[in-house]
């Protein structure tokens, strides 16, 4: 059989034979009837494939003999080019055509028409798949730079890790436990003053702006830290002290001794005698109370006059509105900034300035005639000379380093040099340091969940409820300026001048609270130890190391002077393992008089019952575990959480709950049980979009991850927070009921259009 028969069907053979000797026949009698009878040459126009006749030699001649119905054809000669064409096909292309026919087809219109209807759709949808890409990278909203997207982790240096066994935690400790923090999910560490420093105030009585404490190590060191820190992708940001220094600084002695340009580097301000030797002047030039003492004057008998110091004597104010301070203090943080180092954490700079003449007297706290005052006689004055006073110039000096030194860094890609600043304020006035037109600080610490209302202070555990949280959170969200700049949100729950949270609230709640740190729109700041659980040590009389701490008072009470102002409660040693005596935090085996123990505050005891790195680290359900898994929510891979909408859902007496939720990203239900009993609540019932059910993906036991819960009949146990995933579509921040910016937030760009999800995704990292 000829090598093309496969073409045509074996049970067709016969049929097509007879037919094929039937037009034969009629040919061979057209054919002789032609004048001069001479023979036929068949060539079919459009020849194709077929099974070759029966009983034909190889030069075409067909010897048939005999035909149905008794037709004798005799012997017949006919020539052809294929043999096998005299089979014809059906008509229209078909497979396995040769080229001389495949070229005939394709030149009919039809063909042709096809041809240029696909070339058409192939180009129109190839400039509109190049439209569609440059639309959504020109709409879609940039990357959160760095200090959007992490979690700050202040680290207290004295009490993180000590490297050489004396008992005090030093740089090269913290460049050991850098695995650690990397290990956390934290890309940003701030670290508490690391500068030169007589330690009157445990470095923020700074005596060089520009070294190193020699205790805590060396510049190599430092540089070593950052280098490393920098190869790991993190971040590293310093305290910045810009109000006073320490009186052992250059400066101030020679301010003292009236040395040009230095001399009025500091506040001066002719005052009496100081007959009774306590160096307060008999008669101060105003009746300022400091932080710490009973006035802010202080007699220099060297200079024969008195100096202002708003916290301790030993930490003189500099005179900010003199502008060789200004420049120098803009000198050291470019010196900083020229290592290396990220950002800034201002302290105290609401001090910055006060009342230029130096002669009004502050008047009476409203709390005096009411009778109510905390036991610190600092609140029982109005500080309006010496708190914000002249909030004009001062933010004017922030800006000053911001347009300077930070923007001088801040020019190279990824580069970008980060500012937080220090004040205890309401809302409506602290957001003032994010700047009006242009950036000042990129966010002024929000210490609503540590202090509420109050300017200093902790938040009474009894006030956290489901409906105080509520208002707690929106006092700071309402006013974080949305034009002409959308600005970003930032919580912070702890710090080393606040008790740490199991002693602020009620210990069942702690995990609750972490949860809502690093779940809430904006950057947490994390306070070493809080990870873990850490709680309060229980300071002893006459043992302390805070300058700020009384001689009297009963530590163990969690009220009064003591507790209010002492802050050793907060700042002692990290627990890194169950190891005696320290917990891994030193090897120091030497007790040095008064104290009977080895660190330089002891160790919380509570480290041997479990709360410690090493521990947690082999507890699925310990706080550590579930403060990993939190930080993980915060990433790329969840998108609603890392720059999503943010939505009230519920908040009452027992219970505070929210959504964060992103168009084309799956959304997140966050509840908390606030109050003191086990609760179930119906969140489908409310009708705000919510599904029937959904995944948990974080409980704060980490005990019911994975579950999957049904959300109009959700149970909670006293002080118990869930994260429940739900699935994509479920859009709770475009409920009629809810409004932007009132019931609903979002801080990062919102996205134009969203296309099957596309842009909602496409847009971020």
């Amino acid at each position: 059989m000829a090598e093309n028969a496969g073409f045509v069907a074996e049970n067709d053979r016969d049929s097509r034979v007879e037919a094929a000797l039937s037009d034969y026949q009629n040919i061979r009698t057209s054919d002789s009837q032609n004048d001069g009878g001479s023979s036929f040459l068949y060539s079919n126009p459009l020849p194709g494939p077929v099974d070759p006749l029966p009983n034909h030699g190889s030069n075409g001649t067909a010897k048939v003999s005999e035909v149905s119905d008794g037709f004798s054809a005799g012997v017949a000669k006919f020539d052809m080019a294929d043999p096998e064409s005299a089979v014809p096909r059906k008509k229209g292309p078909y497979a396995g055509m040769p080229k001389e026919v495949l070229l005939q087809y394709s030149e009919q219109p039809l063909w042709v028409g096809l041809r240029w209807f696909f070339l058409v759709i192939f180009i129109v949808a190839g400039l509109g798949l190049i439209a569609w890409t440059v639309f959504v990278i020109m709409t879609s909203p940039s990357c959160l730079p760095w200090w959007q997207d992490t979690v700050i982790y202040q680290i207290y240096p004295r009490s993180f890790k000590d490297s050489d066994g004396d008992g005090i935690g030093d740089i090269k400790g913290i460049h050991e436990k850098l695995g650690y923090l990397e290990n956390l999910g934290v890309k940003t560490v701030w670290l508490s003053p690391i500068f030169p420093s007589p330690m009157k105030d445990f470095g923020y009585d700074v005596s060089d702006y520009t070294g190193i404490w020699e205790t805590f190590g060396t510049l190599d060191d430092f540089q070593q830290l950052l280098d490393d820190m920098h190869e790991r992708g993190m971040k590293l940001i310093l305290d910045f002290v810009p109000n006073h220094t320490s009186d052992q600084h250059e400066w101030f002695n020679k301010s003292r001794a009236r040395e040009d340009p230095f001399s009025d580097y500091y506040v001066w301000k002719d005052c009496s005698d100081d007959d009774d030797g306590d160096g307060i002047p008999d008669i101060p030039p105003t009746n300022w109370r400091s932080v710490f003492t009973e006035s802010m004057w202080q007699r220099d008998e060297m200079r024969g006059q008195c100096y202002l110091h708003q916290f301790l004597v030993e930490q003189p104010d500099l005179n900010m509105t003199n502008v060789n301070v200004q420049q120098a203090l803009t000198d050291a943080l470019r010196t900083w900034l020229a290592r290396g180092v990220d950002g800034f954490r201002v302290d105290a700079i609401a001090h910055g300035l006060e009342e230029p003449t130096y002669s009004r007297n502050a008047p009476d706290d409203p709390c005096v005639a009411q009778d109510n005052c905390r036991s610190d006689q600092y609140y029982t004055q109005l500080h309006n000379y010496t708190f914000e006073y002249d909030p004009e110039k001062l933010h004017e000096i922030i800006q000053g380093w911001r347009d300077d030194a930070f923007a001088e860094y801040s020019n190279e890609p990824e580069k970008y040099r980060f500012m937080v600043t220090e004040v205890y304020l309401e809302p409506q006035r602290l957001t003032r340091y994010y700047g009006d037109d242009r950036v000042e600080a990129d966010f002024p610490f929000n210490f609503q969940l540590i202090s509420g209302a109050s300017k200093y202070g902790n938040l009474p555990g009894w006030e956290l409820t489901g409906t105080r949280t509520r208002e707690l959170v929106n006092s700071w969200l309402k006013e974080v300026p949305l034009a002409p700049t959308r600005r970003w949100p930032n919580w912070v729950l702890g710090n080393h001048d606040n008790h740490r949270l199991p002693n602020r609230f009620n210990p069942e709640y702690a995990k609750a609270m972490i949860m809502l740190l690093l779940m809430l729109p904006g950057t947490p700041t994390t306070y070493y130890g809080e990870e873990i659980g850490m709680s309060d040590i229980t300071p002893e009389l006459g043992k302390t190391q805070d300058p700020f701490c009384p001689d009297s008072g009963d530590p163990t009470l969690n009220s009064g002077t003591f507790f209010e102002t002492c802050r050793d409660y907060e700042r002692s040693p990290m627990q890194w393992d169950s190891s005696e005596p320290n917990a891994g935090f030193s090897n120091n085996l030497n007790a040095t008089e008064p104290y009977d123990w080895t660190t330089w505050l002891p160790v919380n005891e509570d480290y041997k019952q479990g709360v410690n790195v090493e521990d947690e680290e082999a507890e699925s359900t310990s706080t550590l575990s579930m403060y990993k898994a939190l930080v993980g929510m915060r990433g790329l891979n969840h998108l609603a959480i890392h720059r999503g909408w943010f939505c009230y859902v519920l908040a009452n007496r027992d219970t505070f709950a929210f959504v964060r939720e992103l168009e084309g990203a799956p959304g997140y239900l966050v509840t908390m049980n606030l109050g003191d009993q086990p609760i179930t609540d119906d969140y489908f019932q409310q009708d705000l979009g919510l599904p029937l059910e959904g995944t948990v993906a974080v409980s704060t036991g980490m005990d019911r991850n994975g579950d999957t819960v049904q959300l109009n009949k959700l149970h909670l146990a006293v002080g118990e927070g869930l994260v429940i995933e739900y699935a994509t579509g479920h859009n709770v921040h475009k409920h009629e009921s809810l409004q932007e910016g009132q019931d609903c937030y979002i801080f990062a760009e919102k996205a134009y259009v969203n296309f099957m999800g596309i842009l909602s995704n496409f847009r971020v990292e």
